[in-house]
């Protein structure tokens, strides 16, 4: 999306059913992994029209899938966006997000998708990466297992990779066979400086840029 020819950094959400081995045949319907990435701009996915090479498997799941064109996001942060894509609903019916130099999280009475899927048999679990998404502000709500990192600084949160790993362990884990799971899976890498691993250090780098990567807001 763009707004007066400026690149606006929007959020990707890929929602996934995973096949039958993994417990579509359960209670509840078919399992459910949501990956949610931080501050990733639509306009540098290949999917999307970029010229580059950037996201080979979020293209091939758009090429098997099915892929939106227009979709908005319903704020331009991170914790009102988050909390709209758990509930459905718009941040001035969900509450959370800052009023008065004050925080505000999720109401415990506010209906969440881990929580509908947990109340219809689902295993659930989540795999945090900023503090805006902890448990101070309701983002815990309806899951089995909760994983939220990066609470003191940039630098303790994990990068994609390791949360790749932890999701995996879980996935792999000792969970009850055949019943079917949600899991919402978050990055933040893109929020974060360039400090991407060997080869995509260099590989879109531009040779003749000598500046900083991690500039302040």
């Amino acid at each position: 999306m763009h707004g007066r020819g400026r690149p606006v950094a929007v959020l990707l959400v890929l929602t996934l059913l995973i096949p039958a081995a993994c417990g579509t045949d359960g209670p509840g319907g078919p399992s459910i992994l949501l990956v949610l990435i931080d501050t990733l701009r639509a306009d540098h996915v290949s999917c999307y029209g970029y010229y580059r090479d950037t996201t080979p498997v979020i293209d091939s799941l758009a090429a098997a899938g099915v892929r939106y064109e227009h979709v908005f996001g319903t704020s331009s942060w991170t914790l009102p966006a988050m909390a709209s894509i758990l509930t459905g609903l718009s941040p001035r019916a969900h509450g959370a997000g800052r009023r008065d130099e004050t925080f505000y999280g999720i109401s415990p009475e506010i209906a969440t998708i881990p929580g509908i899927l947990h109340s219809r048999g689902y295993e659930t679990a989540a795999f945090y990466n900023v503090i805006f998404m902890n448990e101070d502000f309701g983002f815990h709500y309806g899951f089995d297992h909760f994983d939220c990192r990066g609470f003191a600084n940039s630098a303790s949160i994990r990068t994609a990779g390791e949360t790749v790993d932890d999701f995996i362990a879980w996935f792999e884990g000792d969970r009850p066979e055949g019943k079917p799971f949600f899991a919402a899976v978050h990055f933040y890498d893109p929020h974060l400086k360039y400090d991407p691993p060997p080869p995509f250090d260099t590989l879109y780098a531009d040779p003749s840029y000598n500046g900083a990567y991690d500039r302040e807001w």
